[in-house]
């Protein structure tokens, strides 16, 4: 989002990208998002968590050491 900066994926806003997270993506993209949800989850920089921001979503939690 142009106005948080890059999406770092942590949905569940505990500082950390984890499976944990998955759940709230999933529920943020299938309801209404909060703003700070669709800063952490808008992949494509679209200003809106859609579904396009799936495959980001998943390559941040892919890429996690």
């Amino acid at each position: 989002c142009p106005l948080c900066g890059p999406a770092t994926g942590d949905m569940n806003s505990d500082t950390i990208l984890d499976g944990a997270d998955i759940d709230s993506f999933v529920q943020a993209l299938l309801g209404t998002p909060t703003p700070s949800q669709v800063c952490a989850g808008d992949f494509n920089v679209s200003t809106a968590l859609d579904s396009d921001d799936a495959g980001g979503f998943a390559s941040a939690l892919l890429a996690v050491p």
